[in-house]
């Protein structure tokens, strides 16, 4: 595991989540494989289906990669 890239990862995404006004609540939900598959933002729920039509396709990018990195 390369530790500098998980940091540098890490911040992107706690750019992004500073970024969401009002986000009190994220929750990540991953498969078996390590692969995230939901992502809900304050009660509202995004899948692949829909989080690319959302503000929030880039945050599920980075929260994706950074749980393939940790595995």
């Amino acid at each position: 595991v390369n530790v500098s890239s998980i940091l540098t990862m890490s911040t992107n995404i706690i750019t992004m989540i500073t970024k969401i006004q009002k986000a009190f609540f994220i929750q990540c939900l991953v498969d078996d494989d390590n692969d995230l598959y939901e992502l809900t933002i304050n009660g509202k729920t995004f899948t692949l289906d829909n989080v690319y039509d959302s503000p929030y396709g880039d945050l599920f990018d980075e929260l994706n990669i950074t749980i393939d990195k940790i595995q």
